[in-house]
């Protein structure tokens, strides 16, 4: 590194001076996969979005397994095999460096005419193939790992590779069965290639935690490929597709992170004999000793060999297994989809640490119900998240902290229509700029109900999205007797629910659309990759594991403001450390150009004390903004009684540089603004946060200044804290200032 990077490696080490722990320093570089070399079809992508269940599948069968256009007409009827029953196939492979989760026709076309000029792509190729921008048919192996990363649960094949015949000495074992121990995706398939030393594969296996099973009745035996049976007892036996799913779905849940092999026999229509291809399998052994193969050309030989002693059989039984496992695969997958739903669980992706894995896999298959106010004019402001039910409990001030749970306590209950997206949409529209609410709304229920009716009466715009299958929003918060919050829950889930293709004709016009942390990471993404030049977006990340589901959006820039509380800072800076996102040649250049030199340490310090904000120096505050500002240009840190913090690299209308604020070379601004002196008492804090969003927002697509739209903000904020609702209505009486 050049220039500056000295500078900000030293400013991170004074950070320890500054109250930052050891671990927030520098650290080494770690690699993450990033969901953005990802190609999807439409079709994928389309299913990913809209929760329908998916079954990865292999391209090394088009590749490498038979020729052109056998090879091509094959894949086609696997994947219609998986769409007649319930799914839609994600066929896996490398297109010019790409990896492409599901091909569009003329793609796939393109590899099966390639066919064995392309490579075989297992783990250790990926990075090579990707980096020349080759094409690759992938093995089991790579194709878990897409899978995975893509976020597709079930991955249907014809049979997995194994341990090798002989392997005591050549030392041969597939890396399909270290996949299988490393990679969470269920694995359907009619068993190890017959080729392979079956009960060594099963050893393997066991040793490496994957659960085998097969379809079938108690004391099935495991299948061999081409045959039914075999002399091998499966370790466990599991009678229907839904049954699979179940387990797949737990071990989803206690987060185990390997795969499952799932085992199904081939149909009795076209197995082999197991005994009759024992035999044909040992003399093709011998044929390939007394000839001298060895390596890499064994298989295609000893396929070869079968294929001539089977009078063909053996390609066609393969073929016939293979659409059997697909078909198997789609009512898996369905049946692990509407699992999902049933217990309204969302799978997180923890290689990345988070939240939520790339694109939401929920099981929306109703045609949504839409209920949208009429408009006479078009929204400057979209707030997009939850609209909720809010009860909110004050105990009494005999009630004490240690000794809060276990019993019940008296208290006064106010209720009032809350939602973060909802709060912000109010407080935005109380400044008098025109402001729409994008939310869900489930079934009938006394929830759904008093939302309806109270946007029907409201002057508010709004669309609601009706999810029959899940509940409303609703949040219960207890706080003090001082109204400062204690404890606080949010059933929030059926925001998840909401796609893209539910909003996008409503962001068009707005200048500003801003969203909570309520909707799924994969809305974030397409609300950030389909904005039009010039529209805004804020993101308010309301709690601190919500917050990192923006990862993937910031890493793009597609964020021009993000409004964190400190607890929130905190957890997205560890985010992005643990991601190693703040370690590449990029973010470097970043930072570089900031400008940081050793006489801002001092300019810190005597901000600090101007300001009389120690926390700025003690609490590393400045250094965590600093690693996150390449991600996104205006970081505005909401510090409850403390005031607000504005960090930017942006340019910035109506900012005055004073005693509380300073510029680095590279017109990066500090500003702090101290809290307004208009706070007497606070009655409810449950919506302040969202209050000076809705009014930042508000105001800077009216092109207010930002000094001009932060103070005020501040003192909306200020006002919502010592009322009942969560939104103040003296909030109109700042229009005029």
């Amino acid at each position: 590194m050049q220039n500056y990077t000295g500078h900000f490696r030293s400013f991170l080490k004074q950070g320890l001076h500054y109250g930052i722990s050891r671990s927030l320093s520098l650290g080494i570089r770690s690699p993450r996969f990033n969901i953005s070399s990802l190609a999807f079809s439409k079709e994928v992508s389309n299913a990913l979005k809209n929760g329908l269940p998916l079954v990865a599948l292999e391209s090394t069968i088009i590749t490498h397994g038979m020729p052109f256009p056998e090879n091509q007409r094959m894949a086609l009827e696997v994947e219609n095999a998986v769409r007649k029953s319930g799914a839609v196939p994600a066929t896996i492979a490398v297109i010019d460096g790409k990896c492409t989760i599901g091909l569009e026709e003329s793609e796939l076309q393109r590899l099966a005419k390639i066919g064995p000029l392309a490579r075989k792509v297992s783990r250790r190729d990926l990075g090579y193939i990707t980096s020349q921008k080759l094409n690759g048919g992938t093995t089991v192996a790579s194709t878990m790992i897409l899978a995975e990363k893509a976020g597709i649960d079930v991955f249907a094949t014809g049979g997995i590779g194994g341990v090798h015949r002989g392997a005591e000495t050549t030392m041969d074992i597939s890396a399909d069965l270290i996949e299988l121990g490393r990679t969470r995706v269920g694995v359907v398939c009619a068993g190890v290639k017959s080729i392979l030393d079956i009960g060594k594969t099963l050893e393997f296996l066991e040793t490496q935690g994957v659960p085998v099973v097969t379809l079938g009745p108690e004391n099935s035996s495991f299948p061999a490929f081409f045959s039914r049976e075999s002399s091998f007892k499966s370790p466990m036996c599991l009678g229907s597709p839904e049954d699979v799913a179940a387990l797949l779905h737990q071990n989803i849940k206690l987060n185990l992170q390997c795969g499952t092999l799932v085992a199904v026999p081939t149909p009795e229509e076209c197995s082999l004999s197991y005994e009759t291809m024992e035999s044909f399998i040992n003399l093709s052994l011998k044929r390939c000793e007394e000839q001298g193969i060895h390596g890499k050309d064994i298989t295609p030989f000893l396929l070869g060999q079968l294929f001539h002693l089977t009078k063909g059989k053996s390609l066609s039984t393969n073929i016939d297994l293979v659409l059997n496992n697909a078909r198997n695969a789609a009512s898996i997958s369905s049946s692990l989809v509407t699992r999902k739903q049933r217990n309204s669980f969302i799978p997180q992706n923890t290689s990345y640490i988070d939240v939520s894995e790339p694109f939401l896999k929920d099981t929306a298959l109703l045609t949504p119900k839409i209920l949208e106010s009429s408009a006479s004019k078009k929204p400057k402001v979209i707030s997009i998240g939850s609209v909720s039910v809010d009860s909110v409990l004050t105990l009494d001030k005999n009630a004490h902290p240690s000794k809060l749970l276990g019993t019940s306590h008296p208290c006064r209950t106010t209720q009032a229509f809350g939602g973060v997206a909802h709060n912000i949409a109010v407080a935005s529209s109380l400044i008098g700029v025109p402001t729409k609410l994008i939310s869900c709304i489930g079934g009938d229920s006394v929830a759904t109900t008093a939302i309806q009716s109270y946007l029907g009466k409201s002057s508010l715009q709004y669309k609601l999205i009706k999810k029959e299958d899940f509940s409303s929003c609703s949040y219960t918060a207890v706080n003090d007797h001082q109204g400062s919050l204690l404890l606080a829950g949010a059933d929030m889930s059926i925001m998840e629910r909401l796609t893209y293709k539910d909003v996008k004709e409503t962001l068009d016009d707005s200048d500003y659309i801003c969203f909570d942390g309520n909707i799924s990471s994969s809305l974030m993404h397409d609300i950030a990759v389909h904005k039009r030049d010039g529209q805004k977006i804020i993101f308010e990340p309301t709690s601190g594991p919500k917050c990192v589901k923006i990862l993937d959006v910031l890493k793009n820039s597609s964020v021009d403001y993000i409004t964190p509380n400190l607890y929130e800072l905190d957890i997205l800076f560890e985010a992005i450390k643990q991601r190693g996102l703040c370690e590449t040649d990029k973010w470097w250049e970043t930072i570089n150009s900031y400008g940081i030199t050793s006489s801002y340490y001092t300019q810190i310090e005597r901000l600090s004390k101007a300001a009389k904000f120690k926390e700025l120096t003690e609490n590393g505050i400045l250094q965590k903004c600093l690693h996150i500002l390449p991600f996104v240009k205006n970081i505005i840190i909401k510090l409850g009684s403390k005031g607000a913090l504005l960090v930017s690299s942006d340019e910035i209308k109506g900012l005055l540089i004073n005693s509380n604020s300073l510029c680095t070379p590279g017109k990066v601004v500090l500003k702090y603004y101290p809290v307004p002196d208009v706070i007497k008492k606070c009655i409810n804090g449950s919506g302040t946060g969202d209050t000076f969003v809705g009014v930042l927002s508000a105001l800077l697509s009216e092109n207010r200044g930002m000094d001009d739209a932060i103070n005020t903000a501040q003192k909306a904020a200020g006002m919502s804290l010592q009322s009942k609702a969560s939104v103040s209505e003296e909030i109109r009486s700042l229009v005029s200032e």
